[in-house]
């Protein structure tokens, strides 16, 4: 098993609200690996590039649920 990055787990903010619950739900499980397991500052790019992606996706008329 990895090591834990954080010796007490970090707050991941959530910058986007999914409507879709599902999507909340995986969110919500990765937010608790990453507090733990991945360093504030990757943790900072992860959430960086997770809002960028939404914002393209919705740009170029994508379906969040495809």
């Amino acid at each position: 098993m990895y090591s834990k990055v954080n010796s007490t787990p970090i707050v991941v903010p959530s910058p986007i609200a999914y409507t879709n619950e599902h999507y909340n739900e995986q969110r919500n499980i990765i937010a608790n690996l990453i507090s733990e397991y991945v360093s504030p500052a990757l943790t900072q790019h992860l959430l960086s590039v997770e809002c960028a992606m939404y914002e393209l996706a919705h740009f170029y008329n994508e379906s969040i649920d495809a």
